[in-house]
């Protein structure tokens, strides 16, 4: 059992810095907190992949970049990453920006290792991992703030949990149209039925129908 915990613990280091060693520069833009804006290459880098690996040009070399400097950064692609705080942990994450508006939501992955031979049950009990021993999946962690918030709070992954409900609460006060749709977790199962994306049909709903 211990050899099994090790080797699971093993292969999430692998998968997460197989991505942060692997994943290739793209071409973007810099924000930083003094008001500046630079166009370069960038790559998100480190363990946790907090970190901004920058170039110029192919030839110029790498610089590390952090939170202590910039504020954010824009791909060509058009995906936006931020740096915020979580409330709960007081932790800086560079998160990546689902949708703007008065309330905003905030992503990142999380990747899960199968036990070996355990057929699809992943680390983080997600059920989306392959479970072959060596691959594994990735879950989507929500994170929801107000808009030109520093702070923001990360959404239990279960919409039924009364947590949920309470801290959706929290940031849509106000707007009794939307309170009436997230009363509990039948109505918002009611109203928001695709449980993949309800958190954000959520916010969506929220951002065109309050003011």
């Amino acid at each position: 059992m211990k050899k099994s915990i090790l080797l699971l613990c093993l292969l999430c280091a692998l998968n997460l810095c197989s991505q942060s060693l692997f994943n290739s520069y793209e071409k973007g833009k810099i924000f930083f907190r003094d008001g500046s804006q630079a166009e370069g290459l960038l790559k998100l880098s480190g363990f946790s992949r907090n970190e901004i690996k920058y170039k110029k040009s192919e030839q110029d070399e790498k610089q590390l970049l952090t939170h202590k400097k910039v504020k954010s950064i824009k791909f060509v692609s058009g995906d936006e990453y931020f740096y915020k705080i979580n409330t709960k942990r007081r932790k800086i994450l560079l998160i990546k920006r689902e949708l703007k508006g008065m309330l905003e939501l905030f992503s990142y992955q999380v990747q899960s290792a199968g036990f070996p031979g355990a057929g699809g049950v992943g680390f983080n009990g997600g059920g989306d991992s392959m479970g072959i021993g060596f691959g594994g999946g990735s879950s989507t962690v929500y994170l929801i703030g107000k808009e030109n918030s520093d702070l923001i709070e990360q959404l239990p992954r279960n919409y039924k949990k009364r947590k949920f409900w309470v801290i959706i609460s929290k940031y849509s006060s106000g707007c009794k149209e939307f309170s009436d749709k997230i009363m509990n977790k039948n109505s918002i199962k009611k109203n928001f039925t695709n449980k993949n994306t309800a958190v954000v049909d959520m916010v969506k709903y929220y951002n065109e129908n309050c003011n």
